[in-house]
C-alpha cells in the first residue's frame, strides 16, 4: 500500500488492486521504487530550503517569530529540448508515480563534498539528539566535511546540511554541527553517508510537457519536494 498524505488524526491510504480509499489508523511506510532516471540528464537545478515559521507583527510593528521544527528540501530540475524517444521514458516514470503518492530516490552526483569525505564515518554512540552528532571512522587530520556539504544517515530518510567546518581528530573522530536538528535519534555504528540520496515525491499531481511541431519535448521541469 502506499501512503498518500496524513491526517493528523488518520491516514487514508489506496488500497491495492482498488480504486477506493481506505481510512485507517494504521502507519504505512513509504513505498521507495526505482531511483529518479539517470538519463535524460537534467540540465540545472534549484534547491529551496524551506523551514516554515510562525510570524506575528503587531501594530507598534514589533515582530515574534517561532519555528515550527520542521524542515524540508524542495528541488526543480530543469531539462534541455529533448525528442520525444529521448523524453518518453522520464515522463514514464514521472507518470506511474501517480502524483504526490509515492516516493523515490534522487541522487545529485554534481553536488559532491567540499570536505575531503574521506574514511568510512559512522555513528558514535546512541541516543543522540540536537543539532549536532559524534562521529568516527574518518581519515584522521583532515577537514573532511565543509559548511553546505550534505550528509545523510542510516535509518533516517532525511536528508541534513552540514552548518561548519568539520576537522577530524587524530582518532577519526569528529563532532558535526547540522540543519535541521536530528528527526530520529541514529543508532550506534549507523553509517553516515557524505553523498546522500534524497527521499523525494512529487510536488504536484500534474506532470505537463510542451511539445513543438517537430514533438520535441521544450522547457520541461519537474518540482520535487522531500518526503521524510
Amino acid at each position: 500500500m502506499t501512503k498518500l498524505f496524513v491526517n493528523t488524526a488518520k491516514d487514508w491510504l489506496k488500497v491495492n488492486g482498488a480504486t477506493d480509499f481506505l481510512l485507517t489508523d494504521v502507519e504505512v511506510p513509504y513505498v521507495v521504487p526505482e531511483g529518479y532516471p539517470v538519463t535524460p540528464a537534467w540540465r540545472d537545478a534549484t534547491i529551496t530550503s524551506f523551514s516554515p515559521t510562525l510570524v506575528s507583527i503587531t501594530n507598534s510593528l514589533k515582530r515574534q517569530a517561532r519555528s515550527r521544527g520542521a524542515h524540508a528540501w524542495g528541488i526543480e530540475l530543469r531539462y534541455p529540448a529533448m525528442t520525444r524517444a529521448s523524453f518518453a521514458p522520464l515522463w514514464a516514470f514521472l507518470t506511474n508515480l501517480a502524483g504526490q503518492s509515492t516516493t523515490f530516490l534522487l541522487s545529485l552526483p554534481a553536488y559532491t563534498p567540499l570536505g575531503t569525505g574521506s574514511g568510512t564515518p559512522l555513528i558514535a554512540g546512541g541516543s543522540q539528539t540536537g543539532s549536532s552528532i559524534t562521529t568516527d571512522g574518518w581519515s584522521t587530520g583532515q577537514v573532511v566535511l565543509k559548511a553546505g556539504d550534505w550528509i545523510g544517515i542510516a535509518g533516517d530518510l532525511k536528508v541534513y546540511m552540514v552548518t561548519g567546518d568539520v576537522t577530524s581528530d587524530g582518532a577519526g573522530l569528529a563532532t558535526i554541527a547540522i540543519f535541521p536538528a536530528l528527526r530520529l535519534s541514529p543508532a550506534d555504528n549507523a553509517t553516515l553517508s557524505v553523498a546522500p540520496y534524497f527521499t523525494c515525491a512529487l510536488a504536484s499531481d500534474l506532470v505537463t510537457v510542451d511539445f513543438d511541431q517537430c514533438v520535441k519535448a521544450r522547457g520541461f521541469s519537474v518540482d520535487l519536494v522531500e518526503a521524510q
